[in-house]
């Protein structure tokens, strides 16, 4: 019983010196530092610095285990349900994060030019392509940013019934479409190329404008209006 409450102690004096160093700066954690922290929610009892350390080694980088599949974290050892759960809901937390801070400035107004910047946050930890859609007013200012559909990691259904609705439902007079690619190519495909034009032409019958259509894969972006020229009206 000694022995056990020893090593409790040196545990538990590491994570009081680490939680003072983070509190002190936290820009001075190192990657396997911060996930140990985050751990000690769901590890009570346990020693998370070679948990973290594992992570880190397996997925590469925090970002990659953040984006990590909930089945690829249980195969590290040591991590169990609860703290697999715990680490797939930091970037669902981080997206909200980033989109709330764009939120609050409502003077942003969205044009081919400056949409990519602003969209790609909304895509932030997705491991399957998604499709979203970007209701503007006349000023191009955002009315909402909504999730249309969720397909696997290489494709997305798109369905012009519902994007048309929400344009209208919306009183929007132009919008945006995104979708993101998982699994990291940054080209449009033709696929991705015709349902645009298809998109335009069925927009412009109820009147609303479509300005682009952005890919995005991780932090990065491609417009179509900018780099396919793929627009009747632009």
């Amino acid at each position: 019983m000694v022995a056990t409450k020893d090593k409790m102690n040196i545990h538990e004096h590491h994570r009081s010196r680490l939680r003072a160093k983070f509190l002190k700066d936290a820009d001075v954690l190192e990657e396997h530092e911060a996930l140990e922290i985050l751990l000690y929610s769901s590890q009570k009892r346990v020693n998370t610095n070679p948990i973290a350390r594992r992570l880190i080694q397996k997925f590469g980088s925090i970002a990659g285990v953040f984006d990590a599949e909930y089945e690829s974290l249980l195969e590290v050892e040591g991590i169990g349900e609860q703290s697999a759960t715990l680490l797939k809901l930091q970037a669902l937390l981080c997206r909200m994060y980033m989109v709330d801070k764009q939120e609050v400035d409502q003077k942003i107004r969205l044009t081919p030019q400056n949409a990519g910047s602003y969209i790609v946050s909304h895509f932030y930890g997705y491991t399957k392509e998604v499709f979203k859609l970007f209701c503007l007013r006349a000023d191009c200012s955002v009315i909402c940013a909504e999730t249309l559909s969720t397909g696997t990691m290489d494709s997305v259904a798109v369905y012009p019934r519902e994007v048309i609705q929400k344009a209208l439902d919306t009183k929007a007079v132009y919008v945006i479409l995104a979708h993101n690619h998982p699994n990291g190519t940054m080209v449009a495909s033709q696929s991705d190329i015709e349902m645009t034009k298809e998109l335009e032409r069925a927009l412009a019958f109820v009147q609303v404008r479509l300005i682009d259509h952005v890919i995005v894969s991780g932090n990065q972006y491609i417009s179509l209006a900018n780099h396919y020229h793929v627009f009747e009206r632009e």
